[in-house]
């Protein structure tokens, strides 16, 4: 993300992307589970059309 650049595109090991910190709110079912985070800062708008379609 811009101005932090520990956050955003490839800040996980293997280039993977990362939303930045996260905070835990519910799950449902178990198989497969359902997990909602609430992100600290908005998701940038390519990293989310690009993991909607499963990217």
């Amino acid at each position: 993300m811009r101005g932090n650049p520990g956050l955003g595109r490839g800040c996980l090991p293997g280039g993977r992307d990362c939303a930045g910190p996260a905070r835990y709110v519910s799950y449902q079912k178990e198989r497969p589970i359902q997990m909602v985070w609430q992100l600290s800062c908005p998701m940038p708008v390519e990293m989310f059309e690009e993991n909607r379609r499963g990217g």
